[in-house]
């Protein structure tokens, strides 16, 4: 009886809905690969109010898996990957939060004139503990653009009108006496004192408090950024990572992109206006349906997973943040651990 417990444990297990190893979780400090999850982190899951929690995993799943596959929208500027039988959270036609296999997904997509017609969640709101004075917070985001560290002060180099003026304002808001000095070729320099600038914004701006974010984003464009298209620009990775987060975790969608013409990657960050992602299919893209979803070859020959509370995961893939389902309870395997007395254990579970 306890080995057909075991041939049992092991079918129904195998069959566990996962993402592949480049998919990235959030553990409230950083993103990192889900194949390099480690014990006692926690886990960013959605719940089903739109909200985002940071939480501790009920179960780590790691399998293998060598063959998946992978959903891009037409102009290939996101993308996930997925098993066959992982749920897929998505926004139906009605307005509802709704899930389904990925397999299902494929055979609409595939299969029906007008493809998959549901929506992909790719915002969320997270509340962060991180509250930092208004005035200061807008003084870091213009040294951070502009600034550069010279002994122990920061320089900021200024020509445009514009951000002179800004810059007098801000230094005048946060109560230091303005040093500036204005050079023959039209630039004006200001020279700021050590603790009142940053270069590289902090990990900690990941948990900035609902507040704090909406004076980031009121400031950010006019600095790295240009307003009028609500994109932000920078030649600091971890700078455009936290900006992302920032705009996605306050309710918006965005689009990240590298440039990669010149010496220095240049990374944009976009704010959209729209909220959601789709793979559904019309006149202009038909020719790119079977592009869209593809099989996929693993890299370390391995598929991952969680389980939440929520049974919704907040993930990042190929620099796109977005929504998705995760290993559910396997409440038959528990139970039949139960009848054999026998205390279950995932082969994988940290």
């Amino acid at each position: 009886a306890y080995q057909e417990f075991v041939n049992k444990s092991v079918l129904i297990v195998g069959t566990e809905s996962c993402v592949d190893s480049k998919t990235e979780y959030f553990n409230g400090i950083e993103w990192k690969k889900i194949s390099d999850y480690t014990v006692n982190e926690k886990v960013l899951q959605y719940n089903q109010n739109g909200t985002s929690s940071l939480v501790a995993p009920e179960r780590y799943i790691k399998l293998p898996a060598t063959e998946m596959y992978i959903m891009q929208n037409t102009y290939k500027t996101w993308s996930q990957v997925y098993s066959e039988d992982h749920d897929i959270v998505y926004i139906t036609s009605r307005g509802n939060l709704s899930k389904k296999p990925f397999k299902n997904v494929m055979e609409s997509h595939f299969n029906n004139k007008n493809g998959f017609q549901g929506s992909f969640i790719t915002n969320f709101i997270h509340n962060g503990n991180i509250n930092i004075d208004e005035n200061l917070l807008r003084l870091y985001i213009a040294v951070s653009a502009d600034g550069s560290l010279t002994r122990k002060q920061w320089r900021i180099r200024l020509s445009k009108e514009r951000k002179i003026l800004r810059f007098r304002e801000l230094c005048s808001n946060v109560g230091l006496e303005i040093d500036e000095r204005i050079y023959a070729d039209g630039f004006h320099n200001f020279y700021v004192p050590f603790e009142y600038g940053l270069k590289e914004f902090p990990n900690t701006f990941y948990n900035l408090s609902l507040e704090s974010k909406k004076v980031f984003i009121d400031e950010i464009f006019l600095w790295d950024g240009n307003i009028d298209d609500q994109r932000y620009y920078s030649t600091i990775y971890s700078n455009a990572k936290i900006v992302q987060f920032i705009f996605q975790s306050s309710g918006f969608k965005t689009l990240f992109r590298q440039d990669t013409r010149k010496k220095n990657i240049c990374y944009t960050v976009e704010k959209s206006s729209t909220k959601y992602l789709s793979i559904s299919i019309n006149s202009y893209n038909e020719d790119k349906r079977h592009e869209m979803i593809t099989k996929y070859q693993t890299e370390d020959g391995m598929k991952y997973c969680f389980t939440v509370p929520s049974g919704m995961l907040v993930l990042r893939r190929d620099e796109h943040i977005f929504i998705t389902g995760n290993c559910g309870k396997t409440t038959l395997v528990q139970k039949l651990a139960k009848y054999f007395n026998t205390s279950y254990t995932h082969e994988y579970a940290r």
